[in-house]
This record gives structure tokens, C-alpha cells and sequence, in this order.
């Protein structure tokens, strides 16, 4: 096991011996059972992305925010004694504010419709759910919004999901162009652990973003060609930004450094690794560069 980036700490909460951590959006079945005489729960699961044939109410915010509900009421029979809810900087962000977002701010999103873009209303509202539920129960609840998840993929299915620009890239395909930060997985996977841990997490929500500046995806994709200059890697259709119009910084990471003690991993190296793991296992087939990427969906 790699060693924690975190950093010295005060005591933590002791006797932590079980831990489910859900799956299905929560939506599907009861957790009475499983979570029955655990020690914690952490709620990882959520809709992302639904086609444009489907109902964002039904197939997106409905398993998002009844799922969250399914979840604390069996939470409540369990008798666990600690709770991490993963939402993300999707119910953070706002459209009033032009300078680093805090814990302090919450989303003004709208239902939409296909794809991702009802993404930020579902996870603020499972996230409300969350707070709303939980006041005044007998355990430990945080939350965890981290920005764009990156890092080492560990199946086929995982170059599909968040790091999906680089699979993207790699089969030439078109890929959106927008201004990001990214975290690692790794460090996001800690953030959890550390919430559940530490005492002073309690009653938290916490960005978990890494310390490098804001960047178009045109951009990370160039960074990740300049390392692997032996792949070929196609570019977005989307025109860059204005520069005036990209935050430099889009995220306040201070309390998950303070609080969790988090250590981040540089973007360099979370855009290396996951390349490496998309092209060394052979679940992007990258061609060399100079060749024509083959077009898959």
C-alpha cells in the first residue's frame, strides 16, 4: 500500500473496524443488512451522465437525492458511528461569484436535460438531503466535493468516466473545452479516510482540488501530449477561452489541508499516471504519433 499524503494529525477516532461503502446511487435495494453493526458508512455512488432520450427527474436527480435518502435512513438503524457523503465542487460553484470558491458557497444550478449537464443541480440536492437528514443524529457526518477526479485508472470501464478526455484525445475523438483543476483519485480516496477519522471533520464540507492553477482541457491534453510524444492525440473542436474569462484559481482547498490534512499530488503527475494507465494495459490502444487516431465512440 502507497503511504498517505496526509499530514500529522491530532488523535482519531478510534475503534474503526468495518466500513460499507455504497454503490447503485444507494437507489436500488435496502442497506438495512449490510450496514448493520458497521462502524461507518461512506455514500460514493451517483448518476453522472444520462442520454438525451432519458428524464433527468427519474434517471438523474431522483436516484441522487432518493438514493442519499435511502442511505441515511438505513444509516440511522445501523448504529454506525461516522458518515462521508460524496458530493463534489458541481454543488459549490455558482454563477455570482468571479473569484475562488469556498465551502461556503453552494450551487444556483437548474434541472437541464441529457448528458452531464443536470449533473450539478442533482449533486447539490443529494448534498442538501444530506444536511437536512442527518442534524442532530448520533454520528460524525463531512462531505467531500472534489473537482475533476483524475489519476490511475483500475478497469477498462474507468477511461470512460472522468478522466474520459485523454481516451478521448487518444482515439481522436472531440472532447469539450473548459477550464478545470483536477485532484488525483488517490487523494480524493484519503480525503474520505481522513473525514472519517478525525474528530474536527464533523459538521464539514470540504473542497478537495489540487494546488495547481485552473487550465483549459485544450491545454491538459498538450501537457499530456508533451510527456508522450510518441502517442498521437487529437484536439478539441471547441475554441479556447479568453484568458479573462478562466479563474486562475476556481477552488479554496485551505480547510482540506488544515482539517484532513491533505497533501496533494501535482497535475503533472496525475495526468502522467493516467495516461500510463490508459496506454500500458492496452484499453485505449494509443497510435504512434504522426498516425491518424482511430475514431471510436
Amino acid at each position: 500500500a502507497e503511504p498517505s499524503r496526509a499530514m500529522a494529525a491530532p488523535p482519531k477516532h478510534e475503534g474503526i473496524r468495518t466500513v460499507a461503502v455504497t454503490g447503485a446511487s444507494g437507489f436500488i435495494g435496502s442497506y438495512d443488512e449490510p450496514f448493520r453493526g458497521v462502524d461507518a458508512v461512506i455514500h460514493v455512488a451517483a448518476a453522472l451522465a444520462i442520454s438525451a432520450g432519458q428524464d433527468p427527474i427519474k434517471d438523474m436527480l431522483e436516484p441522487s437525492t432518493r438514493g442519499t435518502e435511502n442511505v441515511i435512513s438505513a444509516l440511522d438503524k445501523s448504529g454506525a458511528r461516522h458518515y462521508v457523503h460524496t458530493s463534489s465542487t458541481a454543488s459549490v460553484a455558482n454563477s455570482a461569484k468571479r473569484t475562488a470558491f469556498t465551502e461556503e458557497d453552494w450551487s444556483d444550478a437548474k434541472m437541464q436535460g441529457g448528458g452531464t449537464s443536470s449533473y450539478p443541480f442533482a449533486k447539490a440536492e443529494a448534498e442538501r438531503v444530506v444536511w437536512r437528514l442527518t442534524k442532530d443524529k448520533p454520528y460524525t457526518v463531512s462531505c467531500i466535493n472534489p473537482s475533476m477526479v483524475f489519476g490511475r485508472c483500475l478497469a477498462k470501464a474507468h477511461a470512460k468516466a472522468s478522466p474520459f478526455v485523454f481516451r478521448q484525445a487518444l482515439y481522436g475523438n472531440d472532447y469539450p473545452n473548459y477550464p478545470m483543476s483536477v485532484v488525483d483519485v488517490r487523494d480524493v480516496a484519503i480525503a474520505h479516510v481522513e473525514a472519517m477519522e478525525r474528530p474536527e471533520a464533523n459538521g464539514k464540507r470540504f473542497i478537495v482540488d489540487g494546488d495547481d492553477d485552473n487550465m483549459l482541457t485544450s491545454a491538459i491534453v498538450a501537457e499530456a501530449a508533451a510527456m508522450f510524444p510518441q502517442f498521437a492525440f487529437g484536439k478539441s473542436s471547441s475554441p479556447d477561452l479568453d484568458p479573462k474569462y478562466v479563474l486562475k484559481r476556481q477552488w479554496d482547498n485551505t480547510l482540506s489541508k488544515q482539517v484532513l490534512g491533505l497533501k496533494y499530488n501535482s497535475q503533472a503527475n496525475v495526468i502522467r499516471e493516467t495516461v500510463e494507465s490508459m496506454t500500458k494495459t492496452g484499453w485505449v490502444p494509443a497510435k504512434p504519433s504522426g498516425a491518424t487516431p482511430p475514431s471510436k465512440l
